[in-house]
């Protein structure tokens, strides 16, 4: 069974950091919960009396959900949602996004331009040539090599 996994993209943490902050659903950051709603809460209160729901805030206007596709590149890295990805295809190296495309229901990653517009591939083609060279929110200027 697929792992259902997420991180998040912190726009910025308490004013300490205005470049923000990654952070994702692992034992490192337990502090952190993805509603069934799909918002972020941050725990801010710790109870020795339990476990409750009051002891978080919603932190969803300040962050950007990403989920794991449950696909790994060629290094074995995670490849989630907004990730930078470097893959050959047809003999050259692209460079492009990951996304999840709602029509054909699947992860996709860009291909190649067609005019104005961008061919998108399916995430899982070239899988043995693909990895993950950063994020679109830590690493926006690698996109600028897609060309």
């Amino acid at each position: 069974m697929r792992r259902i996994k997420f991180r998040a993209w912190q726009k910025s943490v308490r004013g300490l950091n205005s470049r923000g902050m990654m952070w994702q659903s692992d034992e490192t950051f337990k502090d952190y919960v993805v509603g069934f709603n799909g918002s972020v809460y941050e725990k801010f209160v710790d109870s020795f009396a339990g476990e409750s729901f009051d002891n978080y805030r919603d932190v969803s206007d300040n962050s950007v959900l990403m989920q794991y596709t449950g696909l790994n590149d060629k290094n074995g890295r995670e490849i989630y949602e907004g990730d930078v990805v470097r893959y050959k295809l047809g003999g050259e190296w692209i460079v492009g996004d990951v996304r999840y495309d709602v029509p054909s229901a699947r992860y996709v990653k860009r291909a190649e331009r067609i005019g104005e517009l961008w061919d998108y591939k399916d995430l899982s083609s070239y899988l043995g040539s693909t990895s993950v060279i950063g994020n679109i929110h830590e690493d926006p200027e690698l996109l600028d090599q897609a060309t």
